[in-house]
């Protein structure tokens, strides 16, 4: 594995690759000092087939997108595919969210390529109390593609269980939020976030880790 800091990197395509992520993207659009101010608490990581990314039981600071490559996400007996990250999706946010230990793997394919991964220090991005780096609006950015993120996946247990209680029972997906852009509207994405990310662990537990066939096309390209 090599380790770049974010604001270092030279290469004009990886460049327009981070910069064309969703969330970067919107957030560039809304304001470009705030990108660059996320560019320095960031890092870009390099790494080979075969490599683990994340093993369980781990946590740290950072929030990672995929920008390259594909990888594997792996039961602990590192042998069970639970499921497949494409260029674009974001890992490690259940971690990051709920604070507890990973419980799975995530690795290259042995005979996949080279994949690149771009890793913001989550401890500034989730910050909800302080403000003078990383803007409110920057966070609220946040905060909104992970709740949406976490709906779908709490969505593919609906798909793949539709006779399911567990699976199939509501969860309160719009509440109020308070005015948009607000300090207010921020903890309540936050706390949204939280708890899909709870149910998904529950869900998880109960039900079993989805695999790579369930995922619905139709979802995963919405």
């Amino acid at each position: 594995m090599k380790i770049f800091n974010a604001s270092d990197v030279e290469d004009g395509e990886l460049q327009r690759r981070i910069a064309s992520l969703h969330l970067f993207r919107e957030i560039r659009e809304q304001d470009d000092s705030q990108y660059q101010q996320l560019l320095e608490h960031s890092r870009v990581l390099l790494f080979e087939p075969g490599d683990i990314v994340l093993s369980p039981g781990g946590l740290d600071r950072w929030l990672y997108f995929l920008v390259r490559g594909e990888l594997e996400v792996l039961a602990r007996d590192e042998s069970t595919l639970l499921t497949e990250l494409h260029a674009g999706e974001i890992f490690g946010d259940i971690g990051q969210l709920t604070r507890k230990p990973r419980g799975n793997f995530v690795r290259v394919p042995e005979k996949g390529r080279p994949v690149t991964v771009f890793a913001v220090d989550f401890d500034q991005l989730g910050d909800l109390d302080y403000h003078q780096e990383i803007h409110i609006p920057t966070k609220i950015c946040l905060y909104k593609q992970l709740v949406h993120v976490l709906r779908w996946r709490n969505d593919c247990y609906r798909h793949k269980f539709p006779d399911s209680e567990l699976a199939t029972k509501p969860y309160d997906s719009t509440p109020n939020l308070g005015r948009d852009g607000s300090i207010e509207q921020l903890h309540g994405l936050a706390a949204q976030a939280e708890k899909l990310a709870e149910r998904l662990i529950y869900l998880n537990y109960e039900l079993g880790a989805l695999a790579v066939e369930d995922k619905p096309l139709e979802m995963a390209l919405s």
